[in-house]
């Protein structure tokens, strides 16, 4: 019995111990070597990897490495955040909000912001923030535009005192 859970110990050390190594797909574009990127962030892509779906989901968008097609990097934005990625709910509410390589949906671009928000992704209170102000409700984005200054954004800062105190012309005052 003493052998077993001696094994078992070194094994869970070792385990613990052992270096994690970067993927290739990170390594590749790390080096800036795109084509090579984008076949190996395929594979990873393939097996599960949010990484490697989130930077397919870029390759897609910008043409690096490869064809281009917004539609694509769509596809792979979707599949890494639904394994948990925030930074491509990010992307696909942009996607959403203006139309790049999805339809214009701004419910669609709603809830991925707030799925990214939920997870801390602190880029998305600015854009909940900006959403909520392209359809007037003044209230939702005071909330999110105060969120994002809190964490620091001072673009966010700027909004929160014109919703406080209304732009230079009076408009646009929640008080």
């Amino acid at each position: 019995m003493r052998k077993i859970i001696m094994a078992t110990f070194s094994l869970l050390v070792a385990c613990y111990w052992m270096p994690v190594e970067a993927s290739e797909c990170e390594d590749y574009i790390n080096s800036e070597k795109f084509v090579e990127a984008r076949s190996a962030c395929q594979l990873e892509a393939n097996n599960g990897s949010p990484f490697a779906q989130f930077v397919l989901g870029q390759m897609w968008d910008s043409g690096q490495g490869g064809g281009s097609s917004l539609y694509e990097g769509t596809k792979w934005y979707r599949l890494a955040s639904d394994n948990g990625h925030t930074r491509s709910m990010l992307r696909l509410g942009n996607k959403y909000q203006y139309g790049y390589g999805a339809p214009v949906k701004l419910e669609e671009a709603e809830k991925w912001y707030l799925r990214a928000a939920e997870k801390g992704q602190k880029k998305a209170y600015f854009q909940l923030g900006a959403l909520y102000v392209k359809q007037k409700v003044w209230v939702q984005a005071y909330y999110w535009y105060k969120k994002s200054s809190e964490a620091g954004d001072e673009s966010a800062m700027e909004m929160v005192k014109i919703l406080e105190h209304g732009d230079s012309e009076g408009h646009i005052s929640i008080r």
